[in-house]
């Protein structure tokens, strides 16, 4: 499950979207990074990722399930949104070695 969500994390810092804000940045503003990034992946235009929209931002398995809290095999913005909570109260990732890519 720690690969899943590191490459989850890899995957979103390619997008240019799970940077760690600095302090006196205001919080809403990596949540606006990820509504774009959503509407990026967003394909088809429908307000929801399929299970092949969202393997373009690393999410796939237990990741997309844990994610589609509704159970209805797609993610809407509000689901999609947790990855941006989780990614404010994660430290850096600047700072991991090779060592934490492995279980």
């Amino acid at each position: 499950m720690r690969n899943l969500t590191i490459a989850t994390a890899s995957a979103l810092i390619s997008l240019g979207l799970a940077t760690q804000a600095p302090a006196s940045e205001n919080t809403s503003e990596p949540v606006a990074r990820y509504k774009a990034t959503f509407s990026q992946l967003d394909g088809d235009g429908d307000r929801t990722l399929s299970r092949d929209e969202a393997l373009s931002a690393g999410l796939r398995g237990e990741g997309f399930a844990r994610l589609d809290t509704n159970g209805d095999r797609v993610l809407d913005l509000d689901e999609f949104l947790v990855l941006a909570a989780e990614a404010q109260s994660r430290p850096p990732l600047s700072g991991t070695t090779d060592s934490d890519h492995q279980e």
